[in-house]
């Protein structure tokens, strides 16, 4: 087992297994002593710590002549031994392993493998050299170069993310664990290393490429979320996947069996496939870059720098206009690679696991390059070892040129059969696509032709563990609690309004709301909601004009309730409102999800072996959302998350030839808001970033200044526009080839049609901020009229009408009396007074504009445009239907009572119409 050195985080893997015990062995590199701990438990962990007072080592004296690598003596309790770039160390450890197991290399290696795998756990990284290449001799060696001037400092936030430490370290440059601070979630950072990134042609490829893988999502590949730049640090997130590397599982565990390896391989064939379909070839396929999650569910890692259609022999020869040795030596294909090292992540790959073209010429592969080297990965996996090796790298791809491999020993012959023809020399003798080695490999399944599929058994695990989260009886109690509430509030309003009671009507709906509010932060902040975190990450990049008017109608609400006389009520309310969202969380809505965890727990593990039996991860979906029921939603969202059941809702209903009913949709407005908002951002910041290499490119390819950057500009938005076409092209994909081609510069766009500027103009006027403002605007000045009826006009008509009102004490009791009522506030007793405005404020008459005001407010969260008409011709009605005389009175009810009512029909089926939609 391998593991740090907690002074410097060196990688030392131990040729031979140490007895239990305690050790305090040298660092190779940093030369301080350090505490380590060998537990019994030959699984558990190794643990490391510094001594209180570490001083340098003595240093080592030199290894006799007859050692067969540069070494470095380790001191200790260890006993006595040599560590050297391949970090051997003997003496207490016993027999050595062989060559295959040795898994360290020395931080200073000029082009240590860049390993994307190496983010599968947060605890532990180990990144390695290609197990399939020994050790040369002393005499062919090459010094260790210096890195110091390679490396990047990295600043404790870059861009957005706050990086947690470094997780693996190679020729491209570092992966490191960092949080993303507005989703609150952890990524994986790979930042290029300060050589590359001062090759302005190969950073433009660099960021093209990355920003191109960022558009494939798909359940067996390793997302990339963002590419950006800071201070000249050159930078992409992906998800950070929680798990381990098949490389990882290889060196602990040993060969895997047929089916389970089998299993793992398909997975990965349908994520490349996924890559291949859009023009991409992944080109350094592994064991190592196929990460197998804690669900096992197996992804396809570092697809940010991948061979497409769209480069030429010239894209993979960056050297040639590049000087500097470094760079030479991990991008010039075979030129002065070091023997016992993979070659850096470029066009070439990694040796073990190369197909034979790809070893003679790597800018002229095809997608069968990939089945060969997962192929080679399905060998290694089944034996325990690549099916070549060698003392360097020319003896390992002379191999794959042209010796045959050995059939792996202990498996079937049809296994076998699938795994040679795999790995043919020549490509038109393999399987010619991802889908037909797919084909080949569901053949070795259980099933014999097809996917693992779902077994009356699985049915029955599935039902009864949907019944067991339906039925939890906290699941019931919640359900009371809600509905007590929201009944109980309605309830104490119209009381409220019965006795005349202003005060207790308004309190009831200020702690609706208020509790409605502190629920959503409560449950955000320690439930870690999607939805508030999605609302968190809009906020952090949110407008000045957004922050603007969310600070007004914070002041707004604040102005209203003083002026209906609810300050010190709603002060009340909010505080009666976040003990209450606090207990609900931690004495509800926790135990609940105790409740269930066992319930989804056993899902997990159902759905686990499907997967590791070949089942497609689509149709393994599709299978959960059909059977859990009419409501399966909340059930699929506690498996799959919420962007997977809105991924897979459209192809559930069509299925189903109906709409079945959705979990929590009030939502979904508000997410596709900020989905709109934030994809906005992203294209703006991905143009910003890709015109500003491109111009660097085109300058150093010799193109003028502002030529070079009108020409930027021009490709950059060709990209992002392509990269949107990609991103939504689900069903028929889009090849990006395109796209990574040289974009050309757009041609000038036809004139849009009258009915594109009528239908922009009506979508400016009916925007939500728009509306949003009008809303503030009518929910003010309703405000200042209930202010004005309730403070001046209702007092002075107490006094006026209270008969015996002989005492002062009797005028104000009655004047108390009269405050406390609606019955003036819901009257017409006067107009809006307001100095100079005030006469074209005359419909300002009433409760209405309020009411319509809030009416436009519940607009701006619906999402579909039938249901935001629908309430905004409520709104009219309500604010200006009795002004014409047209409408009468019914009985005791005025027509602007009467257009109020109608107007909130008109609200309610709005808010229906947009769920039905």
């Amino acid at each position: 087992m391998a593991f740090n050195c907690p002074n410097c985080q060196f990688r030392i893997g131990p040729k031979t297994s140490p007895k239990p015990g305690k050790y305090t062995p040298t660092c190779p590199k940093c030369s301080l002593k350090f505490a380590l701990v060998v537990p019994a438990d030959a699984g558990a962990e190794w643990i490391t710590r510094k001594l209180a007072e570490a001083e340098p080592a003595k240093p080592a004296p030199k290894p006799a002549p007859a050692k067969p690598m540069d070494t470095t003596e380790v001191t200790g309790d260890f006993g006595r031994g040599t560590v050297g770039d391949q970090t051997e160390a003997t003496g207490d450890f016993g027999s050595p392993l062989a060559k295959d197991d040795q898994t360290a290399i020395h931080a200073s290696s000029p082009a240590v493998e860049d390993q994307t795998a190496a983010f599968g756990t947060a605890n532990k990284t180990e990144v390695g050299n290609d197990a399939t290449i020994a050790p040369e001799s002393p005499a062919k060696k090459p010094k260790p170069r210096k890195v110091a001037d390679t490396q990047v400092d990295i600043p404790n936030t870059l861009g957005g993310y706050e990086v947690v430490k470094e997780l693996g370290r190679g020729g491209m440059g570092a992966v490191y664990l960092a949080r993303q601070v507005s989703l609150d979630r952890p990524v994986a950072l790979k930042v290029m290393n300060a050589k590359w990134a001062k090759d302005p042609i190969f950073l433009a490829r660099f960021t093209r490429e990355a920003f191109a893988a960022a558009q494939l999502v798909h359940h067996n590949v390793v997302q990339i979320y963002d590419i950006g730049e800071q201070e000249g640090i050159n930078f992409f997130s992906m998800e950070f996947v929680e798990g381990r590397s098949l490389g990882d599982m290889l060196k602990k565990d040993g060969k895997v069996d047929v089916e389970a390896a089998v299993g793992h391989v398909i997975q990965a064939a349908r994520g490349l496939k996924f890559a291949h379909d859009r023009g991409m070839v992944h080109r350094d396929v592994k064991p190592d870059n196929l990460m197998l999650n804690v669900h096992g569910i197996v992804k396809v890692a570092d697809l940010g720098l991948v061979k497409t259609a769209a480069m030429s022999r010239a894209d993979d020869a960056l050297a040639e206009h590049n000087t500097d040795p470094d760079f030479q030596r991990s991008n010039s294909g075979l030129r002065s690679l070091p023997s016992d090292i993979t070659l850096a992540h470029s066009a070439m790959g990694s040796p073990g696991y190369m197909s034979p073209e790809q070893c003679q010429d790597a800018a002229a592969v095809d997608p069968r390059a990939d089945i060969y080297s997962l192929g080679c990965t399905l060998y290694a996996l089944l034996a325990g070892r690549p099916p070549f090796s060698g003392g360097n790298v020319f003896d390992v791809m002379a191999k794959h040129a042209s010796e045959p491999p050995a059939p792996i020993a202990g498996v079937a012959k049809e296994v076998n059969a699938v795994v040679m023809k795999a790995l043919a020399k020549k490509p038109d003798d393999r399987q010619q696509s991802m889908d037909e080695f797919i084909a080949d490999l569901e053949r070795l399944l259980p099933d014999k032709g097809a996917a693992a599929k779902p077994t009356e058994e699985h049915l029955g695990i599935l039902e009864a563990t949907v019944r067991r989260f339906q039925t939890a009886s906290m699941a019931k109690i919640r359900k009371a609690l809600l509905g007590a509430f929201f009944l109980g509030s309605l309830i104490a309003a119209v009381i409220g309004i019965i006795l005349g009671s202003w005060l207790v009507t308004g309190g009831v709906v200020a702690l609706v709301l208020e509790t409605m509010v502190a629920y959503f932060f409560v449950d955000g902040i320690f439930g870690k909601s999607y939805l508030f975190r999605r609302a968190r990450e809009w906020a952090s990049g949110a407008r000045i004009t957004d922050w603007a008017m969310g600070i007004l109608g914070l002041i707004v609400f604040i102005a209203v309730m003083w002026l209906i006389g609810l300050h010190w009520v709603g002060c009340g309310t909010a505080a009666v409102a976040v003990v209450s969202a606090l207990v609900f969380h931690f004495a509800i809505d926790k135990a609940l999800a105790n409740q269930r965890r066992a319930a989804v727990m056993d899902c997990e593990h159902m759905l686990k072996r499907l997967r590791i039996a070949g089942m497609d991860e689509e149709a393994l979906r599709l299978f959960v959302a059909k059977n859990a029921g009419q409501s399966w939603e909340g059930f699929f969202e506690a498996l799959f998350g919420f962007e997977g059941k809105l991924a897979l809702r459209p192809t559930v209903e069509e299925q189903a030839g109906n709409r079945l009913p959705h979990y929590a949709g009030w939502r979904e407005p508000l997410l596709a808001r900020f989905e709109r908002a934030q994809q906005a951002r992203r294209d703006a910041h991905a143009r910003k970033l890709l015109q500003k290499v491109e111009s660097k490119k085109l300058q150093a390819q010799g193109v003028d200044k502002n030529a070079a950057e009108a020409q930027a500009r021009d490709e950059a938005a060709v990209l992002v526009e392509k990269a949107a076409e990609i991103k939504a092209s689900r069903k028929k994909p889009i090849s990006v080839k395109s796209m990574l081609a040289t974009a050309p510069k757009p041609a000038k766009r036809p004139p849009q049609p009258a009915s594109y500027h009528m239908s922009k103009l009506i979508d400016t006027i009916l925007g939500w901020k728009v509306r949003f403002v009008v809303a503030i605007i009518l929910i003010a000045l309703g405000a200042l009229w209930v202010n004005g009826q309730v403070s001046l006009s209702k007092f002075e008509h107490a006094v006026g009408n209270v008969a015996g009102a002989e005492t002062s004490t009797d005028t104000q009791k009655a004047a108390k009396q009269a405050a406390g009522s609606l019955a003036v506030v819901l009257g017409r007793d006067q107009h809006l007074k307001i100095p100079i405005v005030g006469h074209f404020l005359t419909w300002a008459d009433s409760l209405n504009p309020l009411v319509a005001g809030l009416i436009i407010l519940l607009s701006t969260l619906n999402g579909r445009m039938l249901g935001i008409v629908l309430q905004l011709v409520g709104a009219t009605i309500t604010l200006l239907g009795h002004q014409f005389g047209v409408i009468p009175a019914i009985g005791p009810i005025e027509p602007h009572q009467l257009t109020m009512i109608l107007g909130l029909v008109f609200a309610v089926a709005g808010v229906v119409v947009a769920r039905r939609q």
